[in-house]
């Protein structure tokens, strides 16, 4: 390891070192981690395949391995000679060498001829109890059937044809029935023979099967032990080289302690030289202390003196303002008075309108009146006048018609009435003009007392109103009261029609039950009798059918005894086949069996070559295994005094930069991004007021958590425009005069008009979370910049806000936002930091989250606002 003196004076390596130490670190840790790993994969794999070499082959010929299943025949000491016959071999030989050869296949030893030739026996029992059983059946079966001749020849003298038929079938039928049952009870009973002799045989190979688990299970327990044999020793070789190892580190770790001792006291004088440095320092910091104290004492002096002066200049201005604001209090008085006077003159003047008013509406309600009574003479001279009318037609209808005499008439007299008729249209058209104008003023001041009586009379209408509201509820109420006793009556009668129904019901069924139990009565008589006539006849046809039967069981009974004869003859000639193919077959065993033994022998001389071989092989690999393992141990030494050495040089460094904890107080500004939530909505400023608390390692990665309370605004605005019509007064009507002058008719007139309403509200969020950032430090001389970002965890929301309702808008708060957010949310910020010494310094620089999930409640609200901020933080960082 080679190891470079670098001078402590040289401030440009040091800054550079301490800039790219944390990435040199960080690159090279990975490096060796990955390395390390690659060899511990390597030596694990090369572990493993030594441990497999080293095992012992489980179909080694040795009496230590119980897997391998030896033949239960001996070898023989000596081999047949070709040329000598083979002897047959007999009944006996053949059962036992199947035996051997079954228990060879099962791996269990076969057992004692005693026990084989007990078990022979008891077989040979079972056979002739079994054949004894059946020849009792058969003598059973022939005297039951004699039996049944004999009564059936009895009975025969006595009964017809028919009913013998009928009685030989019936007893046929009988013996069938009985041949079954007793076939049946031979199957039973020789499932039961066949299912015990596979227990037998199961609970055998079971009993051989675990023998053979007991066996590989020592054989295995063996193993083991061998192995934890072997690890015991594997672990006290170790165990020594540890200690060995242990005490070279103690050595080592010795000289460290003295060099550091060595150290130590140098360092204790450095610090004796810096402290003796120090105290010199501090007399001269005191003397200037001193001097500074006079100083300033000197300056308090001039500022005392400066201040006495200032205080004289502020009296007399003071003094100078009280005047001037008494003269402003005098001038605020006068013009005070003249508002009184205004105010009192403008009170008189209203009360003079009033009164005025009320003399107009009091002539109003007269004209109204006037007037009135005067449409009602117009209406009674109408009335009079159709009525005249009315009895001249028919007067003229009843008369003939008669040409009316006109008087002639002079010219003076034609003028005249011309004159007149003239003087009376001129009258006619003022009448008209005058009522026009008595008209609208009455129109006017109908209006204005519409008004005023709408006014006064609003306190009666809404008396009226509620009232009204009351009298309606009160007549829904007995509406309702009507109602529900009608539905009871409804309900009642329904009951009673059901219970009615009901009551029907059970009579029909009743009936009905009745009807249907006689027709059973009737439809069993029918059956009973139709049984008996059933019972004769079956009993007709079963003694015709017995006839038969007796008469096919002669025949059968002949033909058995033909058939038992021939079967005779062929299982007396299939027997002798059988015994010939038997010593064939016995005899192609014998020879299989030596040729398998003379394999045998062969293949052990082989295997025991192969093992010879394999020791050879195995003896190299564990002297290579042992090479490699020391310099595996050689290289593991070094890599760990190559790891004590970094380790020692992170404590070193470490010790230059320690770890150490800030305290941050932020405040940030900044714009709010939303999505979803209602369109009209628009986003304002976030403010956000945030502390961390953080660790920070020498490396430059940093754990921080702390609090951020943020408040998110918006507003939502609408403009409305309302189109309508007000009253003026205005020019209606203008009179054009024959001598070329005009008249100007006023009234009043409806001007349209258009009012625009705008409508603005402002809408806040609130949120307290919990932010956890990982982040890493960049550090220079006196800048630095710190990236981190991490989850942040809501432990408060709530909000006010407005949202439109038709046409207006509606503030909602409380369950209309979550109290707690459940989702997560996301926090990054990039922080530059400016040192203003060795433990503080001022931050700034962007900061971005993401809320997570929205802030309404679903259940309340169908819209659901999610919101990022972007903004620019200032803060103080403390380190401690």
């Amino acid at each position: 390891m080679t190891v470079c003196a670098v001078p402590k004076n040289n401030a440009s390596y040091n800054e550079l070192y301490r800039y790219w130490s944390p990435v040199v670190n960080v690159v090279v840790g990975s490096i060796i981690r990955m390395a390390i790993t690659l060899g511990l994969v390597v030596i694990s794999s090369i572990g493993l395949s030594a441990a497999d070499l080293d095992a012992k082959p489980y179909y080694s010929p040795s009496e230590d391995n119980p897997f391998i299943v030896q033949d239960s025949v001996p070898v023989p000491t000596r081999t047949a000679s070709v040329k000598e016959p083979f002897r047959p071999t007999t009944q006996s030989e053949r059962e036992r060498t199947a035996i051997i050869l079954k228990h060879t296949r099962l791996g269990t030893p076969p057992p004692p001829p005693e026990v084989l030739e007990q078990q022979r026996r008891e077989r040979v029992e079972k056979v002739e109890e079994r054949k004894a059983e059946q020849r009792a059946l058969f003598v059973n079966r022939l005297e039951r059937r004699s039996q049944r001749l004999k009564a059936l020849n009895d009975e025969g003298s006595n009964l017809s044809k028919a009913n013998k038929q009928k009685l030989a079938r019936q007893l046929k039928e009988d013996r069938k029935r009985e041949a079954d049952r007793l076939k049946a009870e031979r199957r039973r009973e020789k499932a039961l023979a066949n299912r015990e002799a596979q227990k037998a045989k199961l609970l055998a190979k079971r009993k051989a099967e675990r023998q053979k688990r007991e066996a590989q299970k020592a054989k295995l327990l063996a193993k083991r032990e061998a192995e934890r044999q072997k690890r015991a020793a594997d672990k006290a070789r170790l165990l020594a080289r540890r200690e060995a190892a242990r005490n070279k580190q103690e050595a080592e770790k010795a000289r460290r302690l003295a060099e550091q001792e060595a150290v130590r006291k140098e360092q204790e004088a450095e610090k004796a030289r810096r402290l003796a440095e120090q105290e010199a320092v501090r007399r001269e910091q005191e003397a200037e202390k001193a001097r500074r104290l006079a100083e300033q004492e000197a300056v308090r002096r001039e500022q005392e003196a400066e201040k006495a002066r200032r205080l004289a200049e502020q009296e007399a201005v003071r003094r100078e303002q009280e005047a001037e604001k008494a003269e402003i209090l005098a001038k605020q008085e006068a013009v005070r008075q003249k508002l009184e006077a205004e105010k009192a003159k403008r009170l008189a003047e209203q009360e003079a309108e009033k009164a005025k008013l009320e003399e107009e509406r009091r002539k109003a309600l007269d004209l109204q009146r006037a007037e009135a009574e005067q449409q009602a003479i117009v209406a009674e001279a109408k009335r009079v006048e159709k009525e005249r009318k009315d009895a001249a037609q028919r007067a003229a209808s009843s008369l003939p018609p008669e040409t009316p005499i006109r008087p002639r008439l002079s010219p003076e007299e034609k003028e005249r009435q011309q004159w007149a008729e003239q003087e009376r249209a001129k009258f006619q058209r003022e009448q008209l003009v005058e009522a026009r104008k008595a008209a609208l003023k009455r129109q006017k001041i109908a209006r204005r007392q519409a008004s005023i009586a709408y006014r006064e009379g609003r306190w009666e209408r809404r008396a009226a109103r509620k009232k009204a509201m009351r009298e309606a509820a009160e007549a829904r109420i007995a509406q309702r009261e009507v109602h529900q006793e009608d539905l009871r009556q409804r309900r009642a009668s329904v009951r009673a029609e059901r219970q009615l129904r009901l009551t029907e019901r059970a009579e029909i069924k009743s009936r009905r039950f009745s009807e249907r139990q006689q027709l059973k009565a009737t439809k069993a008589r029918v059956r009973a009798d139709r049984l008996v006539a059933r019972d004769l006849q079956k009993s007709e046809r079963l003694a015709v059918r017995e006839k038969q039967k007796a008469e096919r069981l002669a025949d059968q009974l002949a033909r058995k005894a033909e058939r038992d004869l021939r079967r005779a003859e062929k299982l007396a000639a299939n027997e002798a086949r059988r015994n010939e193919r038997l010593a064939a077959r016995e005899k192609r065993k014998a020879e299989r069996l030596a040729d398998q033994l003379a394999r045998m022998a062969e293949r052990d001389l082989r295997r025991a070559k192969k093992l010879a071989a394999r020791d050879a092989r195995r003896s190299e690999r564990l002297a290579r295994k042992e090479l490699r393992r020391s310099k595996r141990l050689a290289r593991r030494a070094a890599r760990r005094a190559a790891r004590k050495a970094r380790r020692e040089a992170r404590r070193l460094r470490r010790q230059q930069n320690p770890p150490y904890w800030t305290a941050e107080p932020a405040l940030i500004v900044g714009l709010s991004a939303r999505s979803g939530g209602p369109a009209e909505e628009k986003s304002l400023e976030a403010i956000t007021v945030q502390a961390l608390v953080g660790y920070h390692r020498a490396k430059g990665l940093s754990l921080r958590g702390g609090m951020a309370a943020s408040v998110i605004n918006s507003k939502v605005s609408s403009s409305t425009s309302i189109t309508g019509t007000v009253s003026q007064t205005g020019v209606v009507r203008i009179i054009q005069h024959p001598d070329g002058t005009r008249t100007e008719e006023t009234g009043t007139i409806q001007v349209p008009q258009t009012t625009i309403r705008e409508e603005r509200y402002y809408n806040h969020l609130s949120s307290i979370d919990f932010p956890l950032l990982l982040g890493y430090r960049l550090q220079g001389s006196r800048y630095g910049l710190l990236i981190e970002a991490g989850p942040s965890l809501n432990l408060s929301s709530g909000g006010a806000a407005h949202f439109r309702n038709g046409e207006g808008f509606q503030s909602v708060s409380g369950g209309h936002f979550l109290r707690r957010r459940t989702g997560i949310g996301f926090l990054t910020m990039l922080t530059g930091e400016y040192k203003l010494s060795e433990n503080t310094a001022l931050i700034g620089g962007l900061r971005i989250q993401s809320f997570g999930r929205a802030f309404e409640n679903p259940e309340v609200t169908g819209n659901a606002t999610r919101i990022t901020t972007v903004g620019l933080q200032v803060g103080y960082r403390v380190r401690f």
